[in-house]
């Protein structure tokens, strides 16, 4: 760690801010994804009667909306927390459309791929990336999750390398994807290193009491 950092992050503490989280935030050279590796990766989902995928641009369906919902919340409940636990509300449709809206205006668009089991129509994996209009040689990797009942089977790392056959076929101007993952997230650090992702920078994340910002702002 540099001193310029050392320096930053002894500012913020302060200030009353504590360490809440640590991000690996990697990226990864489409080129460098070999076909190999997404051939062999796809076929849990490929090759499987049962599942199929749509890609949603832009879009949640209003057909598919109260299962991803569904699905969400078991995302949010499952994923590795900071030291202060996020105490988030349940996402709804109308916080969706909002965020669709807010994405766009901002000049991002959305890419949203879907794992659903035939059998009971449910959605249950996902995997979402977005690109900036203004910066198309790069995708930023949010969210993937896969439903409890449906872990350990290799979908959400089918559903990523997906993602990359997506990605060369409709975007070809995108040369690398980064994402950001916490530290504490072996599962998932595990997917990407295996995808060829490299470790870009590390990202804290830091808590400030509100009484604590208040007091600082009076100064």
């Amino acid at each position: 760690m540099d001193n310029e950092v050392q320096d930053n992050i002894g500012w913020i503490e302060n200030k009353g801010a504590k360490l809440d989280m640590m991000l690996t935030v990697s990226k990864s050279y489409v080129d460098d994804i070999t076909q190999e590796y997404l051939d062999k990766t796809t076929a849990v989902i490929k090759d499987d009667p049962n599942l199929t995928t749509e890609l949603w641009y832009n879009e949640f369906p209003e057909n598919r909306m109260d299962s991803y919902l569904e699905l969400d919340k078991d995302f949010w409940r499952t994923i590795p927390q900071g030291e202060e636990p996020i105490n988030r509300p349940d996402t709804t449709k109308e916080f969706i459309m909002s965020w669709l809206g807010t994405l766009k205006k901002k000049g991002f668009d959305s890419y949203m791929l879907v794992a659903i089991d035939k059998r009971t129509e449910a959605v249950i994996s996902f995997t979402h990336l977005t690109v900036n209009v203004l910066k198309l040689d790069r995708m930023h990797q949010l969210g993937t999750g896969t439903l409890d009942g449906y872990k350990k089977k290799g979908i959400a790392k089918a559903l990523k390398s997906m993602m990359v056959e997506l990605v060369k076929e409709k975007l070809p101007s995108v040369e690398f994807i980064f994402t950001e993952n916490a530290v504490n997230n072996p599962p998932m650090l595990a997917i990407n290193n295996a995808m060829g992702f490299k470790k870009w920078f590390t990202q804290r994340k830091f808590n400030l009491k509100k009484e604590d910002l208040e007091k600082f702002l009076k100064r």
